[in-house]
């Protein structure tokens, strides 16, 4: 579950991908962007090769749309 101080320990940097390309995509601005930030995080830290824009978009289809 998305945990506010959490995120402030993350660096959401390290992804390709940031909150404008989730609204973008249709994720809705809120808590929301943070917590696919987070999990998206999570993902590219299990595998880092996970980590392009083109793969995190494929992901987010795939998983939070």
């Amino acid at each position: 579950m998305y945990n506010k101080r959490l995120e402030h320990s993350l660096n959401f940097e390290l992804l390709n991908i940031n909150g404008n390309d989730l609204l973008t995509l249709g994720i809705p601005k809120g808590k929301e962007i943070g917590i696919v930030l987070e999990k998206l995080l999570f993902l590219v830290m299990d595998d880092p090769k996970l980590n392009t824009k083109e793969k995190l978009v494929e992901v987010i289809k795939k998983e939070f749309i």
